[in-house]
């Protein structure tokens, strides 16, 4: 309803549960719902988006997926290929996201290193661009130097731990973490 005259964005799709999906197909193709608990009838006039990185022909096949509500849905299809696929793409988002976070952070990252952006072009991306996002802000927060170096991505190489992160300490001193003395909001951190 919020969308009207707009469009809807439905993420992940394929994850929607098959009992919820009848609800969906009766709204798409009556133009028209009723709020949860309501009577009246709401027209309703928007586009609809849906994305999944699912093979959503082969949940169809395996039961797991309306093939009514499918093809309801499946007027134009564009296929976005995983970012592994297009590794040509991987520096400039790469330098994009790290320019921006750098600007956010006030840090004095500029660039990446050749030995670093091999590492992140050799990497699967099993989480597409979101993965390499959070990867370039998790070397943000945890470094401040002028270039991403191979040792920022020691957790993307096999045999590391994703949940891992080694702060070096003085073997017997404690660490100390300071912050400022007006603190440090949420949203920074």
């Amino acid at each position: 309803e919020l969308a009207q005259g707009g469009t809807l964005f439905f993420d992940e799709i394929g994850d929607m549960p098959l009992e919820l999906q009848p609800k969906l197909l009766r709204v798409l193709q009556e133009k028209n719902l009723f709020r949860v608990g309501g009577l009246k009838k709401i027209d309703i006039d928007v586009r609809v988006i849906c994305a999944s990185n699912r093979d959503l022909d082969k949940l169809v096949k395996n039961g797991e997926f309306r093939q009514d509500l499918f093809y309801r849905m499946n007027v134009g299809r564009i296929y976005l290929p995983p970012l592994r696929e297009r590794k040509e793409e991987i520096k400039p988002l790469a330098q994009m996201y790290l320019d921006q976070y750098a600007r956010q952070k006030k840090l004095r990252f500029k660039s990446i290193s050749s030995e670093a952006l091999s590492i992140l072009e050799g990497h699967s991306w099993p989480g597409n661009i979101r993965e390499l996002k959070n990867t370039i802000e998790r070397v943000v927060l945890l470094h401040d130097e002028d270039e991403i170096k191979p040792g920022h991505l020691d957790f993307l190489l096999p045999g590391k731990r994703q949940s891992s992160i080694a702060i070096p300490a003085v073997a017997g001193q404690a660490l100390s973490i300071l912050f400022p003395p007006d603190g440090v909001k949420l949203d920074d951190v």
